[in-house]
């Protein structure tokens, strides 16, 4: 469920909310889904699917690490920056800094070596 909340909703730790994406309501005005809820409930979902064939566990991990990288501040900035809701798409990134696919399989290997 995604949760109304402004670009700019402080924290206590770094000021800003961390968001997986957002979308756009029919009157511009951005909603941000949380990204530990979106991590979360992937995680959920991806362990109910995969415990048909004894891939729950390793599915949950999946599903929590596949964004990790959208913690970084640099993807942050990015995806509040501009009005794209697409922003969150990996192929829409340019820059180094707003990639956000590599920390999952850093996590993953790690895990896995």
């Amino acid at each position: 469920m995604e949760k109304k909340t402004s670009p700019t909703e402080e924290t206590a730790s770094n000021g800003l909310l961390p968001c997986a994406h957002f979308r756009l309501t029919t009157d511009g005005e951005p909603v941000f889904h949380p990204l530990d809820e979106h991590l979360s409930e992937v995680a959920r979902r991806a362990a109910d699917t995969a415990s048909a064939f004894g891939g729950g566990d390793w599915a949950a991990l999946a599903g929590l690490w596949h964004d990790l990288g959208k913690y970084r501040p640099g993807f942050q900035r990015y995806i509040r920056q501009g009005n794209d809701p697409d922003a969150h798409i990996e192929t829409a990134v340019a820059a180094h800094a707003k990639s956000h696919t590599g920390a999952g399989a850093l996590q993953a290997g790690s895990v896995t070596q």
